[in-house]
């Protein structure tokens, strides 16, 4: 079995999308491209690679 899931204080994206999956027993976590977005789907440090990569890894 395998479950999606979407922090809420990470942007939501649109449609049948989801941030992540956790499958099976073991749970294991995958999670698809992340990118330096705020809960509004804004990007944030545009030019500042060390607070994008910051952004991302508060996301996960």
């Amino acid at each position: 079995m395998s479950q999606s899931f979407n922090p809420p204080s990470v942007w939501t994206p649109f449609g049948a999308f989801s941030m992540g999956v956790v499958q099976g027993e073991g749970q294991v976590v995958h999670l698809k491209g992340r990118v330096a977005l705020n809960a509004e789907g804004e990007i944030v440090g545009t030019g500042d690679m060390t607070l994008q990569v910051r952004t991302v890894l508060n996301n996960i």
